[in-house]
């Protein structure tokens, strides 16, 4: 087994210093959220990063291991090229594609009414499902806003979690929009159709610089079209 000694010392006030055999002290505080500072690294900080830490070294490791490396999208290929060092004979581009027995025009799945109850019965909704970051909602935000000043009775609703889920909240709350954005997080699975029955439009939005970097997959927009929903989508690599 390996084993790994840190040592930590700190007076009854103030910051942490956290020491190891042959590397640079690392300072440390108590986050925002417990009294901290908020401009030092903190226990809870360096948690997430030791597994963001071994995720990526993790991947570097099976990437260099792995006779082919699959990807959904081209940008991605590329990026697993020149940051991992896998040569492009062992990567393979496998485009998504999606499951019918569920995403389909029946209508069989059904929204649960956990989420049901929270959309306005008579609103015409726009819907974005997904992970958020870089998602391209605060467009979504500011747009359906304008709708609104221009008497246009929409909404936005938005599926998923994410890092920006917090700025996105405060974005929303900023446009007045704490009637008619909901932010449901996480939906299930498999009642994501009955959601994308109740809306409008679906969207698709991503910036620029993200459809630049890594492409779509198209997932959500296979998801949206086999629903039979309209669809709103940024132009770029995979839509």
């Amino acid at each position: 087994p390996h084993h790994y000694q840190v040592s930590a010392n700190a007076e009854a006030q103030g910051n942490i210093a956290l020491k190891a055999d042959d590397l640079p002290q690392l300072v440390s505080a108590p986050p925002a959220e417990f009294g901290g500072p908020g401009d030092q690294w903190s226990p809870e900080h360096l948690l997430v990063a030791s597994v963001a830490d071994c995720f990526i070294l993790t991947f570097r490791a099976v990437a260099r291991a792995s006779k082919l490396v699959f990807v959904v999208t081209e940008p991605i290929g590329r990026s697993v090229q020149t940051r991992y060092g896998v040569p492009p004979e062992r990567i393979v581009h496998l485009t998504n594609g999606t499951n019918t027995r569920l995403f389909n025009l029946d209508g069989r799945s059904q929204l649960g009414d956990r989420f049901a109850r929270q959309l306005h019965p008579t609103r015409r909704y726009v819907g974005y499902a997904g992970a958020l970051w870089w998602s391209g909602v605060d467009v979504l935000i500011e747009a359906i806003a304008r709708l609104r000043r221009e008497g246009h009775d929409y909404g936005l609703v938005v599926a998923g979690e994410g890092e920006d889920y917090d700025r996105l909240r405060r974005l929303a709350k900023a446009q007045g929009a704490d009637d008619w954005c909901l932010c449901l997080g996480m939906v299930p699975y498999g009642q994501r159709p009955g959601l994308y029955r109740r809306c409008l439009a679906l969207t698709a939005v991503f910036p620029r610089q993200y459809m630049r970097d890594f492409g779509s997959s198209s997932l959500k927009v296979y998801q949206y079209l086999a629903c039979g929903r309209p669809v709103i989508a940024a132009r770029g690599s995979g839509h």
